[in-house]
């Protein structure tokens, strides 16, 4: 077809070609990126862009779950991920305007695929009960298509945190009658699926509380030996940074020198906020790793002799040291695991 339709419309004027249904679905599936197809379009006889957009517009598709896509999922069985991202849902239609909305999508894990299931729109944030639901529903047809789903992914809304938690106390509580070891995962339609938060928002997050209090880690506990990081470090490198008020002539004591002079940072803070910014910068790393081969080891994806794993057992025990403190009090406010 792509051969028959570069020959039928090799004289032809821009203006004056015509394509076929079948031809426009064909150029679809070339349409990988923007910049990709405007490269092809230079290349070869393709429909536009704009000819492309306005045939998906009038594919008929309505919030709940999508059966067209499901009942062609059932013939492409694979692994797959379930991924739940703005986990707000709305099951009947109503009058309220809706500000929130809902998408579940299906993620490959070997591959790089991602297809929306379902999505729906509400107003303000979905009751947890409505969402334990809607979830039921997902897997279900998920199940019902053939596919395997190894983990759920979302971020730390309220809501998503309180349905999983519920999800994970129901399974525990079905292992306990039945005298099964819980495993921390969560059981529906038979299928054992581990819950997963994005790790980006769980570093955001921690971002977030570490702009209101310092960061306390004990470096060990028999002498009780702690160090203290706080985000007024690195607002005050920042600053030095773009003003350059770095005094290369005087001396401070107790303060961190450098190649190019002493720099108005507390010693023991500074190296304290600068270890504990490399082990973010190192656990970030770890678990968002896309390419094979990385300069950066633990960027490298996964696999069985890679350094992750024994940096992931370390990066426990690091974790479990790590307490947010009130800035002006020094007093514990609770730790990173809690």
């Amino acid at each position: 077809m792509f051969i028959d339709m570069q020959i039928k419309n090799l004289r032809k004027h821009p203006k004056g070609i015509r394509f076929t249904l079948d031809e426009k679905i064909l150029a679809l599936s070339y349409k990988e990126s923007h910049s990709g197809y405007k490269l092809l379009q230079q290349l070869f006889t393709l429909p536009s862009s704009r000819t492309l957009r306005r045939l998906l517009q009038k594919v008929p598709i309505h919030a709940g779950i999508n059966n067209i896509i499901f009942s062609y999922l059932s013939h492409q069985q694979s692994l797959i991920t379930n991924v739940i991202d703005k986990l707000y849902w709305g099951h009947k239609r109503t009058q309220r305007i809706a500000d929130h909305a809902l998408v579940f999508m299906l993620r490959g894990i070997r591959t790089g695929w991602k297809i929306p299931l379902s999505h729906n729109f509400c107003k303000s944030q979905t009751k947890t009960p409505q969402l334990m639901r809607y979830i039921k529903e997902i897997v279900h047809e998920i199940t019902k298509a053939g596919f395997i789903i190894v983990a759920t992914i979302c971020d730390q809304g309220s809501s998503n945190v309180a349905a999983l938690n519920q999800f994970l106390s129901d399974s525990r509580s079905n292992c306990l009658k039945k005298g099964e070891q819980f495993d921390e995962t969560i059981i529906l339609d038979n299928q054992k699926i581990i819950v997963l938060y994005d790790p980006p928002h769980l570093l955001k997050e921690i971002r977030n509380n570490f702009l209101e209090k310092d960061i306390e880690i004990m470096i060990d506990k028999e002498s009780n030996v702690k160090e203290i990081a706080s985000w007024n470090i690195i607002e005050t490198a920042y600053n030095l940074d773009i003003h350059k008020e770095i005094n290369k002539k005087s001396v401070f004591k107790d303060y961190i020198d450098t190649n190019i002079g002493p720099l108005r940072i507390p010693r023991e803070e500074g190296f304290a906020t600068a270890n504990i910014l490399d082990f973010f910068n190192k656990l970030f790393d770890s678990v968002n790793g896309q390419k094979i081969k990385s300069d950066t080891p633990l960027r490298n994806a996964i696999t069985r002799n890679s350094a992750h794993h024994s940096f992931w057992y370390d990066a426990i025990k690091e974790l479990q040291n790590i307490k947010f403190i009130d800035k002006k009090k020094k007093t514990s406010i609770y730790s990173i695991f809690e």
